[in-house]
């Protein structure tokens, strides 16, 4: 058996680390700041889904890996941690941003559907005819990715459901900064509390807050059925949130794999709809049944629901107000977005939802 020599030693050495380091190489890890905890609920694993699917369809040369529970960034910090390229993909809120995302806050709605996948497939269409809303994200450094809607807010309260505004009889409730200032306009006795999301478990518990705004899906993973008791559900509007990635990053990749990233969009739209839909159904009925904490899911009256209405109508007017200041195109994009929520509200009504249709056929 011949002995290598130490020169030949040191050249397969050399070779491996060379071999090795374009291993590495080939392989893009993009970071992405995603907020949610990973429960194994169905949004998750949309999300787990999108993760494997993009590092399949680029043969392995592109890997996004989530960072959980703002454990990247805080949500409150993700717009600029993407244009800083702190972050390469990051799901962000444009309510905490709105100075620099007008256009995409607009996604938020006060009155209409609360349907997510039919406010997410009514945005899609108003993008895609909307150039202002390309020039935003362009401006900020980003690439869109998807956008999703979070559903319809809720409201949780500890001794009293707050079927109507008048309900809220001077309760301290956690709100959203637009909401906060419709209480105002619409003369609601409410002493509105700006608190960031995670805070509301521990505010309800402490009783610094007796109620709060949030989301079906989001109650029990965040212990908020702990420090509530009931639940009411308006059932109009939603908020939306948006997935944009740094825009460097964006050009690092290759016209294949950026290939990869636009063809999946749209199918993982609808599978994020549909996954927040069937978190929400399940969710509720948990809580309902909780053998511990169980809510009370208060059913509202035709009438009660429109005295929501009548206050959150005035939400869109200032929210267009508002984000005028920053953008001229506001008010058409909100216009534009609302007609187009109308038409696909009368489509799921006919034909029901994309995924019903491809069961039918």
């Amino acid at each position: 058996m011949m002995k290598m020599t130490k020169t030949g030693i040191a050249m397969v050495l050399a070779l491996s680390t060379f071999l090795a380091g374009n291993a590495f190489a080939a392989t893009k890890t993009l970071s992405f700041a995603l907020p949610l905890a990973p429960t194994g609920s169905r949004v998750h694993q949309t999300w787990e889904w999108w993760a494997d699917t993009v590092k399949e369809k680029t043969g392995g040369s592109v890997e996004v890996k989530i960072y959980y529970m703002q454990s990247l960034v805080k949500l409150k910090d993700a717009a600029q941690a993407v244009t800083a390229g702190i972050a390469d993909l990051a799901y962000m809120s444009p309510a905490y941003t709105p100075d620099k995302l007008p256009l995409w806050y607009m996604e938020n709605t006060r009155i209409g559907s609360s349907d997510p996948y039919v406010v997410t497939e009514a945005f899609r269409r108003v993008r895609e005819n909307f150039p202002p809303l390309r020039e935003e994200e362009k401006k900020n450094n980003m690439k869109y990715v998807v956008h999703l809607s979070n559903g319809p807010q809720v409201l949780i309260s500890k001794t009293h459901p707050y079927t109507t505004p008048d309900d809220f009889q001077g309760d301290k409730v956690r709100m959203p900064g637009t909401m906060a200032k419709v209480a105002k306009m619409a003369d609601w006795k409410v002493d509105p509390v700006s608190l960031y999301f995670s805070e509301i478990y521990s505010a309800m518990g402490r009783g610094t807050i007796d109620g709060a705004m949030t989301y079906v899906p989001l109650i029990g993973p965040n212990s908020q059925n702990e420090v509530s008791k009931y639940v009411v559900e308006p059932k109009v509007g939603q908020n939306s949130n948006v997935v944009m990635m740094n825009l460097n990053s964006w050009q690092r990749l290759s016209e294949k794999e950026q290939a990869v990233f636009d063809g999946l969009r749209t199918e993982l739209m609808v599978r994020l709809a549909r996954a927040g839909i069937e978190d929400e159904a399940e969710q509720r009925e948990l809580l309902k049944n909780d053998p511990d904490n169980p809510l009370i899911f208060q059913e509202l009256t035709p009438a009660q629901r429109q005295a929501w209405e009548k206050g959150l109508a005035l939400g869109d007017d200032e929210m267009i107000k508002q984000m005028s200041r920053w953008n001229r195109h506001a008010g058409d994009l909100h216009q534009a977005y609302k007609e187009e929520i109308e038409k696909v509200a009368r489509e799921v009504e006919a034909e029901g939802y994309p995924w019903d249709r491809q069961r039918l056929q």
